[in-house]
């Protein structure tokens, strides 16, 4: 898989190599958001789509009150 083909930065997540920073899950949850955007298939239901993109928003949010 070339994670730049999907919108990632490139680190090539796998359970190895998980960011244990806060700074490294910031850009983790970053590349989910892209991910998500990039493969939103607007005939599905859109509510799946905001369901994912808000949970991933709010997590975002818990993570920054911790900078």
């Amino acid at each position: 898989m070339n994670p730049e083909e999907y919108g990632l930065s490139g680190k090539g997540y796998s359970k190895a190599s998980m960011p244990n920073s806060l700074s490294g899950y910031l850009d983790f949850m970053k590349d989910i958001k892209r991910y998500i955007e990039k493969y939103n298939i607007p005939s599905m239901d859109g509510g799946l789509y905001e369901s994912m993109r808000n949970t991933a928003d709010d997590f975002e949010s818990e993570l920054k009150k911790y900078i």
